[in-house]
């Protein structure tokens, strides 16, 4: 009995040692690739939106997706890694980074970048390191991702943070938590999609 415990053990660490060695590298993304998510209010517990995102436009700079909400529908930028640069609120110069390719257990990225949200504008200095590995279910399915934690300062003195999940077999962020020292407090998850492997 003793010998398979140890046996599935060995197994179990074997995997997750496997998985955090391994490098993920920049998916290709194709017109049609579609997300729902929604996003909730940590105080409250409620779904304050859910919207569908999908590819509408890709060139050798950028990415483009239609947003649709119950409000309607807008588009967003990105980078080819798919980080935010331009939405119908605010803007990021070069984007707002929380993925960068390849990612691995380890990684760091650590960038200054320049934004303009509703009118206001400023610098922030980000940083993000992939700390672990945990999985994601999404329609029933279990998704193996790598985790990333964030870590922002603005120049206007307020701070942010956040953990996210990337899964690439979804070929994006899964899940994502964000809390600012203004009060914000919010949690983003996948339900679903459409995409082409």
């Amino acid at each position: 009995m003793c010998k398979i415990i140890l046996v599935v053990l060995a197994s179990l660490i074997y995997v997750s040692t496997a998985l955090g060695q391994e490098k993920i590298e920049r998916p290709a993304y194709s017109i049609g690739d579609a997300w729902n998510y929604c996003t909730t209010d940590d105080y409250t517990k409620r779904e304050t939106s859910c919207q569908t995102e999908t590819v509408k436009v890709i060139t050798d700079k950028d990415i483009t997706l239609e947003i649709r909400d119950e409000k309607g529908v807008t588009q967003k930028k990105y980078s080819l890694d798919m980080n935010l640069v331009e939405s119908p609120q605010a803007s990021y110069s070069p984007y707002f980074p929380v993925v960068f390719f390849p990612l691995f257990m380890g990684g760091r990225n650590k960038m200054d970048i320049g934004w303009n949200d509703s009118g206001y504008s400023g610098r922030s200095e980000i940083t993000n390191v992939v700390t672990g590995l945990e999985n994601f279910v999404i329609d029933g399915k279990t998704c193996p991702t790598l985790k990333i934690e964030q870590q922002g300062y603005n120049n206007t003195g307020s701070s942010f943070k956040s953990t996210s999940l990337y899964c690439a077999e979804w070929k994006r962020i899964v899940y994502r938590s964000l809390i600012t020292s203004r009060g914000v407090q919010t949690t983003t998850r996948m339900k679903g999609g459409k995409i082409t492997k």
